[in-house]
């Protein structure tokens, strides 16, 4: 991904105060340590590219080209390597509406302008892997695909001067694990809405509709549960050509679960023989995902580890923490209970990291029929949504339902996916797509702008029961059918019987047990030394015990609720199931971890240790 920063003056030109090419130039600065070692030291600025004289800055990784095209004063940016050409031939207007001339798929974040105007458009693809950022000040607007260059670059490249926003983003982490109003960690700096076009016109900002593309007509088959399988595959296909063809490197690690989405992916790289594909499980020695994925990996002839997480520091567990915030660039990690373990975990230079992540076309939120408007209120709202003080628990609801009545939905179902399609598996996955990227390639066909079409006019029934994706999988990679899926994996529409006329002939194959693992499993030492062990075997009591002891908890203890402070408390002398005893309406006991975790990680993102941290 190009990491792309827009500076454009508010005025008819650059303040003489803060002129724009030393403004840049300690953006630069500020931001070489922190961007991941996979990204050149020095940004390519483009200048001049409006009448007032707005830049664009551009930080690479070897090999990614053509992220920037210009010609006859038209120019066009993109984050994903080999679009910016495309994106320049392919843009339009029309009735006051950007439109695609032809289809651009991918996955990326792009900007349009034209040096004789002072104009600037910015989108994004769906899912939002690289967000649209922006913010002005008195002097500049400016938009990327990276709200941390946008926070130095407002003050000047000094991070320390750099305002958290405490009083947006913190609660919603707090309750959901990401923002859902487009709070960013910084103050004054905003994620563009969910089907939006930022527009930079004379100085203002203003939101329109996203650009048109011409929608995904799928083909009616004579059964009905075997419409959208043909497109789906060839959307996954399409969407792994351009993967492989934007690639920076050959080596490709698979993270292999054994589940729908790895097996998908493995049988999709497997036809392109031009890759060295690793596979590699996260689990132990009885684990049933290293069972099946061993399977997969022998008959797909490629090599197969299993592996213990690695640290993201191996001085210990709060160091993990403080460091998974600062490879976040500054946003808290989505997943708090796997926030300690490094995202990336490449076992060759330059290797690609390739995984599933969050599809639309199976079903996130939309699993089942039951979507009366109470069971998605509670879907939408959720348990962890009532963790705050009675106050911002009412404000975070109150950002949910704003996002809902954004949503011109006439099916409570509709909610539902679109939860997904906005929020689930784009907010969500930013934070751990950054910081991925900052070490390895993504390569993440599901995420595919085309993919995500398809999954959009998917019948409901056959995408929410995975029975579309199956019959995919089925076109790709027969064999994959016939290997057995762990049991909290199995496709929906075959939990109990097989269906007639999708399950085909190898239902008790796939039904199964996989005989145990019995290969070895890769533990890092780290994980073993008493600084990560405190936590990990007793993950409630030592984090109370931090929290409590924490100066920082004076400012967080008030947004919790008096429960979640009581349980805290409770923590310090007793275990888990006894500190929760007098509340039996808290959810699970690993929901209130997740809890706990959380609001370390919030103690060490206000503490500011991750601002001082490189690589």
């Amino acid at each position: 991904m190009a990491l792309t920063l827009a500076v454009i003056p508010r005025g008819p030109e650059a303040p003489s105060h803060r002129p724009l090419e030393p403004l840049l130039a300690s953006v630069a600065d500020a931001a070489r340590p922190r961007l991941g070692p996979r990204y050149r030291a020095e940004p390519t600025v483009r200048p001049d590219l409006s009448i007032n004289g707005g830049a664009v800055a551009q930080w690479t990784a070897d090999g990614e080209t053509d992220v920037f095209y210009t010609l006859k004063g038209r120019w066009a940016a993109s984050s994903s390597p080999r679009t910016a050409t495309p994106l320049w031939r392919a843009m339009s207007s029309g009735a006051g509406q950007l439109r695609y001339s032809e289809p651009v798929w991918g996955t990326y974040m792009a900007m349009i302008g034209d040096k004789s105007t002072e104009r600037l458009f910015a989108w994004n693809t769906v899912p939002t892997v690289e967000a649209v950022h922006y913010a002005q000040d008195a002097d500049y607007t400016y938009v990327s695909n990276r709200p941390l260059l946008i926070a130095l670059a407002m003050n000047d490249g000094d991070l320390s001067r750099v305002q958290l926003d405490t009083e947006r983003y913190l609660p919603e982490y707090l309750n959901f694990g990401f923002s859902i109003s487009g709070a960013t960690p910084f103050k004054g700096v905003t994620t563009l809405e969910p089907r939006s076009t930022l527009a930079v016109v004379d100085g203002r900002i203003g939101l329109g509709p996203a650009p048109v593309a011409d929608r995904v007509e799928l083909v009616e088959q004579e059964n009905e549960r075997h419409t959208g399988a043909a497109e789906l595959a060839e959307a996954f296909r399409a969407a792994t050509r351009r993967c492989v063809d934007r690639r920076y490197s050959d080596t490709v690690q698979l993270r292999l679960s054994g589940g729908l989405d790895s097996r998908i992916i493995l049988g999709l790289l497997r036809e392109h023989p031009v890759l060295e594909i690793s596979t590699v499980t996260q689990g132990g020695q009885t684990s049933p995902d290293a069972a099946v994925a061993a399977i997969l990996a022998q008959r797909a002839g490629v090599p197969h580890q299993v592996v213990y997480p690695e640290l993201t520091d191996d001085e210990g567990f709060i160091e993990s923490m403080r460091r998974s915030i600062f490879e976040s660039q500054g946003f808290l990690p989505s997943e708090a209970l796997t926030a300690p373990y490094a995202a990336a975990a490449p076992m060759h230079d330059r290797e690609m990291l390739a995984a599933g992540q969050w599809p639309l076309f199976k079903g996130v939120l939309d699993k089942s029929g039951r979507n009366t408007l109470d069971e998605v209120r509670a879907k939408l709202f959720g348990v962890d949504a009532r963790m705050l003080n009675p106050e911002l628990n009412a404000q975070t609801r109150d950002t949910v339902a704003a996002w809902m009545a954004s949503v011109h939905g006439t099916s409570n179902l509709e909610y539902l996916y679109m939860y997904a399609r906005d929020i689930r598996s784009s907010r969500y996955l930013q934070p751990h797509n950054i910081q991925v990227d900052r070490i390895s390639q993504l390569m993440y066909p599901f995420l595919d702008s085309q993919v995500a079409a398809v999954a959009d006019v998917l019948p409901a029934l056959n995408r929410m029961r995975n029975i579309a994706a199956f019959l995919a999988v089925e076109r790709i990679w027969p064999e994959a059918v016939r290997v057995p899926t762990p049991a909290d994996g199995r496709f929906r529409f075959e939990l109990t019987q097989p269906m007639e006329g999708v399950s085909g002939p190898h239902y008790e194959e796939r039904m199964a047990v996989a005989p145990p693992y019995t290969g070895t499993v890769v533990r890092p030492a780290a994980v073993d030394r008493p600084a990560f062990q405190e936590y990990a075997g007793d993950p409630f009591r030592s984090v109370a015990r931090y929290l409590l002891a924490s100066p920082r908890y004076a400012v967080l203890e008030p947004l919790l609720g008096d429960e979640t402070r009581d349980v805290v408390r409770r923590l310090i002398e007793k275990p888990i199931a006894e500190a929760m005893a007098p509340y039996p309406d808290l959810p699970p006991a690993r929901s209130m971890r997740l809890r706990l975790w959380r609001v370390l990680l919030a103690d060490l993102w206000l503490e500011g240790g991750w601002r001082t941290l490189s690589d």
